[in-house]
């Protein structure tokens, strides 16, 4: 419990240091909000791969399910779903990665979902942070086309507005490792003790 609970701190504080920002800024659903968490900005962080797959992977197997594969909607997914994939072989289980093309490419094999990944599987999949949970979707609709059993989602950032529950609501078993308020909170008993942000 000691690992997970430092790994959980390590992540949430990387989150706040290096990706949350504060300020007016109009996010892809075209809303206005007071901040903005640009989530790659921590998941590609070196010292932070391990314990995201860390938490990602205990969200899932907390969750009592099982799959082939994991991976998401590229960009946000990607880092995530290598992670995920890193600590379940660590873990010696056995789950590759895949990466779900925004467009099918248009030449070659003309693939949407690249990876390690075969029609009809069992899939995980992840993204890094859900608002309305159109790109997490996305993803869930381009795997279902290859006949592939989406069969739970976690997202690194839950930002509490709507997607979780629309992602819910497909008859996906869902979690989060983190919520947006969780990162506000942080941030505000950093600038309360006059830490650096």
């Amino acid at each position: 419990m000691g690992q997970v609970s430092d790994a959980r701190s390590k992540v949430l504080d990387a989150l706040v240091q290096h990706s949350l920002e504060l300020g007016e800024v109009r996010l892809s659903s075209g809303e206005l909000s007071d901040y903005y968490v640009d989530a790659k900005r921590t998941t590609m962080r070196q010292e932070c791969f391990g314990p995201i797959g860390e938490i990602m992977l205990d969200c899932f197997q907390e969750m009592g399910v099982s799959a082939s594969a994991v991976g998401g909607l590229t960009l946000g997914a990607d880092a995530i779903a290598l992670a995920v994939s890193q600590a379940a072989h660590v873990r010696g289980l056995s789950l590759e990665c895949f990466s779900v093309r925004k467009e099918p490419k248009d030449h070659g094999t003309m693939r949407n979902i690249e990876g390690v990944i075969e029609s009809g599987a069992r899939v995980f999949v992840v993204d890094d942070v859900v608002t309305k949970g159109k790109s997490t979707l996305r993803a869930i609709d381009a795997l279902r086309e290859e006949r592939c059993e989406v069969v739970a989602v976690v997202a690194l950032i839950n930002r509490e507005q709507g997607g979780m529950e629309k992602i819910r609501a497909e008859g996906l078993i869902v979690s989060e490792a983190f919520t947006a308020r969780e990162l506000l909170e942080r941030k505000r008993d950093m600038i309360a003790v006059g830490s650096p942000s």
